[in-house]
């Protein structure tokens, strides 16, 4: 779907409208993304962190490795456009690239069709002390505020992904359409994350970034990510038990976790099999 600010932001009020939750995907291969459209995403993210995923790796590998980014996200939107049908496709950007203007990476990106943009890989998960030693390097969070500043004054749909009060307040004021109150990496599977914050704690995370937001614009949207956020059913109590937040996307919870367990599960099964 190309860029058309107004008719995808509509299609997600719509959405919500409806009392549904909105639903995002993302995606590392063709084949994910493919299945997610059919399944009814309202929208898929194609990011590094996802590549690394389907390579079985953690999500981490793409917050890690930014030098070529690029490339790596170019080649995966090739893939994926093209099986996505009329689904949105938000590309991550990293923003802290280091040998190309993010303004030339989001162009190339809009003229290959993809819906919008969102800061993915983000070194937003990063502690207050390393953050200030990334922005004194010229690497910190605010290349991605930079980044969704750019993309909104472009007219461009924005996703922001946040992990604290002030990151959300920035990205709010810098005119992203969607914030993401992120919890981290998420739980469960081969290479998932091994800790993460409790139930009380998620909630009051997601609920402090989404208040924050509000006070700014209360028709901004927001929903959640990561850490417990691992499958349905607890997606669905978490949602139940917050206010204002409409929704959710997957990460590993959509890809990786469902793919490990069904693939897994079918191995085994045939594994069974014996000869008479």
């Amino acid at each position: 779907m190309k860029n058309d600010r107004v008719k995808v932001l509509s299609g997600f009020k719509n959405v919500i409208k409806s009392k549904k939750a909105l639903i995002g995907t993302s995606a590392g291969i063709g084949l994910v993304a493919k299945c997610q459209a059919y399944a009814g995403a309202d929208f898929i993210v194609v990011d590094n962190p996802a590549k690394f995923r389907m390579g079985g790796h953690g999500s981490i590998g793409g917050f890690l490795a930014f030098s070529n980014s690029t490339n790596n996200l170019i080649q995966q939107v090739k893939e994926i456009l093209p099986v996505s049908g009329s689904t949105p496709v938000f590309a991550g950007v990293t923003a802290q690239e280091p040998f190309e203007s993010h303004t030339l990476i989001v162009k190339q990106l809009l003229e290959m069709g993809v819906a919008g943009v969102c800061n993915s890989p983000t070194v937003g998960f990063w502690d207050d002390f390393n953050a200030e030693n990334f922005k004194k390097l010229g690497i910190g969070y605010d290349k991605e505020v930079d980044l969704i500043q750019y993309a909104h004054d472009q007219d461009i749909p924005t996703i922001a992904f946040c992990f604290n009060k002030k990151q959300a307040e920035l990205m709010t004021q810098a005119g992203a359409d969607i914030i993401i109150a992120d919890l981290g990496l998420t739980t469960g599977g081969t290479v998932g994350a091994k800790t993460t914050y409790s139930r009380e704690m998620s909630i009051l995370k997601i609920q402090e970034i989404a208040d924050t937001v509000h006070s700014i614009d209360f028709d901004r949207i927001v929903i959640c990510h990561g850490g417990i956020l691992s499958n349905p059913k607890i997606v669905r109590q978490i949602l139940n038990e917050l206010t204002n937040v409409v929704g959710f996307l997957g990460g590993s919870a959509t890809d990786r976790i469902p793919m490990e367990e069904s693939i897994t599960e079918m191995a085994r099964q045939f594994r069974l099999n014996r000869l008479y």
